[in-house]
């Protein structure tokens, strides 16, 4: 697989980027250009918790969130992370 610059400036910024397995390597990359571009096209470049919110409220009120599409990715998500933290405990 061809290395692109993105994944090249992780390799140098994120710790430990390296020697993570492809499958992970992958979801980080997909999930740094899918923040990047949430961040300029949605928030217009100022991405913070509150006004984030602000926008999930908006758009939950005019009924264009549908979160619930993803109903069996936050459970999964859930389950996982409440594992996690049961192992660490």
């Amino acid at each position: 697989m061809t290395t692109t610059a993105t994944e090249l400036w992780l390799e140098r910024h994120a710790p430990g980027f390296r020697n993570l397995p492809e499958p992970d390597r992958r979801v980080i990359y997909d999930f740094s250009l899918l923040w990047s571009l949430f961040e300029a096209q949605v928030m217009e470049g100022h991405a913070q918790a509150n006004r984030i919110r602000d926008r999930v409220d908006l758009w939950t009120g005019n009924g264009t969130l549908h979160a619930d599409q993803y109903d069996g990715e936050l459970a999964c998500s859930s389950t996982a992370m409440t594992s996690a933290a049961s192992m660490s405990a």
